[in-house]
């Protein structure tokens, strides 16, 4: 059974502690591609409004946001340099192995 959601209702999430608008701050993030500037918020039209002490959008913005998260979270975190030595290290530790075996 295929699941069909409805994105044509709006959420509104309110300011509180720094915190949680930390998180809000990264959801904009998330959604934007990782482009925090005020005009690419604006290419949301009114799927997004940005209040006085509150955020409201559409649900629609929420259709990519898994792929969008893995992608920042990867850009982010990964480290090249980290996963070469890794590799490296790996491909040494069989070439090892291979060499008391002959």
């Amino acid at each position: 059974m295929i699941e069909v959601m409805d994105f044509s209702q709006k959420e509104r999430i309110y300011l509180r502690d720094w915190y949680y608008n930390a998180g809000i701050v990264g959801f904009l993030k998330v959604i934007s591609d990782g482009n925090l500037d005020i005009e690419k918020l604006k290419d949301f039209g009114d799927k997004l409004y940005i209040g006085e002490d509150y955020i409201e959008f559409d649900l629609s913005i929420l259709e990519n946001f898994k792929e969008k998260f893995y992608r920042q979270l990867f850009l982010h975190y990964f480290d090249l340099g980290q996963y070469q030595a890794h590799i490296n290290k790996a491909l040494q530790y069989k070439a090892d192995k291979i060499s008391k075996i002959l």
